[in-house]
């Protein structure tokens, strides 16, 4: 009931932002900043590739290998000769109603999983090997219910072969239509040294434990997440270098996705060319964390009842931009942002409301690195109460462009040195 009522608040609210028209013009200008002039560091470098679309091919039938989907049996071998089988005639692996327990790992290789929908269940049972994994070229699973329940409870490890679903080693794989159900502390899909490859139209329910995550991802390219909905994770998102013997993620799309967490909902570390764009999210910590990453656009998404709406981190240098959000109901600031030395990200018209609901704080925190260029915030409307709030821009330094922000509803103060 909740999170219906938090989701028709989003509509609602959405809706009345987006009837409105917001002016601009005749605000008054910090440092001589000149129109048209503005700076833009977006991650619209490289296009992220799309695999291809799943090809329809015939397919073996699992039954006929002596599966039984009772869901007391343990179907893993009879499973894993279905697979064998597939990838040696290059035909795929249907999967007719039933609940097919397994109580070892499913390795498809280069095969598409492909069930009838809800009546086709996948269930883990044993927590050190609770993974369906995708590897080789053009892996696919769809249209079925994945379920680690089983296999949840334990320390939570944080390796593709615990996870629900994986791809690892995997190129062109598609992750599609499914409905995966988590175990305690069991990742929803874990994406590994995977490349060109889509996690799309997913349902996630988390076991609302504080080890859950939805999708984790470390040392990909080319990967897009669209279009998923989370709810009981305890973190929707996490991007991830990893090891420091592993690749950054290079070029992922975030997009359209519809994100309920019980902490942060999407964590970014270490990825270089990265795009966060129309997303929903409710949360109970940060709404986006983009820390360390180079080339990214995080705009036109919404963010309810985070204690910070996003945090931006640069410990090397990388630059960004971030646009047209709407940040409501922040326990916190809207924004924190941290820029150090080479480092740099343009803020600018973003909507923001009722921040500093339950901590004193400002709504946009701003540290430059030393160059009063690095961060630049133009055009935001801050639409809210004072609440808590002791500044409506805080800089911890000086910033040469400051220009165009409106606040409507209370006049807060601006700290800018």
């Amino acid at each position: 009931m909740r999170f219906r009522n938090v989701m028709t608040s989003i509509a609602v609210l959405v809706s009345l932002v987006c009837s409105q028209t917001a002016s601009f013009a005749g605000m008054a200008s910090r440092s001589g900043f000149v129109r048209g002039h503005v700076h833009f560091f977006g991650s619209k470098h490289f296009p992220i590739k799309q695999p291809a679309p799943v090809q329809a091919v015939s397919n073996v039938n699992v039954r006929d290998f002596g599966a039984t989907g009772n869901g007391a049996t343990d179907d893993t071998a009879a499973i894993q000769n279905a697979i064998n089988t597939a990838h040696a005639t290059g035909q795929g692996v249907l999967f007719p109603a039933g609940t097919y327990l397994h109580a070892g790992l499913i390795n498809a290789n280069g095969v598409s999983l492909i069930g009838v929908g809800g009546a086709t269940t996948l269930l883990a049972v044993t927590p050190a090997a609770s993974a369906v994994i995708l590897s080789g070229i053009s892996p696919s699973i769809s249209n079925m219910v994945v379920n680690s329940v089983p296999a949840g409870g334990g320390p939570p490890v944080n390796a593709p072969q615990r996870a629900t679903v994986a791809a690892q080693d995997a190129q062109n794989f598609v992750v599609q239509n499914l409905t995966i159900v988590q175990g305690s502390g069991r990742i929803g899909v874990y994406l590994n040294q995977s490349a060109v490859g889509q996690v799309s139209a997913v349902s996630f329910t988390g076991a609302n434990t504080p080890a859950d995550i939805g999708i984790f991802a470390t040392g990909c390219a080319n990967v897009s997440l669209i279009g998923n909905l989370m709810t009981g994770e305890q973190t929707g998102m996490f991007l991830n270098q990893g090891f420091p013997t592993e690749e950054k993620n290079l070029s992922i799309a975030v997009i359209g996705n519809t994100v309920f967490a019980n902490g942060n909902a999407m964590q970014v570390f270490n990825t270089n060319v990265l795009d966060i764009e129309q997303n929903q999210i409710v949360c109970g910590a940060i709404g986006i964390s983009v820390v360390s990453t180079t080339g990214y656009s995080v705009s036109n998404n919404t963010i309810f009842n985070a204690t910070t709406g996003i945090n931006l981190f640069s410990a090397t240098a990388n630059s960004g931009i971030v646009s047209q959000n709407i940040i409501r109901g922040c326990q916190g600031q809207a924004a924190a942002i941290g820029m150090s030395p080479g480092a740099s990200v343009q803020f600018t018209a973003n909507q923001i409301g009722e921040c500093g609901i339950g901590v004193p704080t400002s709504v946009i925190q701003a540290a430059p690195n030393g160059d009063p260029n690095s961060i630049i915030l133009l055009n935001n409307i801050y639409a809210g109460h004072a609440n808590q709030l002791a500044n409506y821009i805080n800089a911890l330094g000086h910033l040469n462009f400051v220009s165009g922000n409106v606040q409507t509803q209370t006049v807060l103060t601006n700290n800018l040195p």
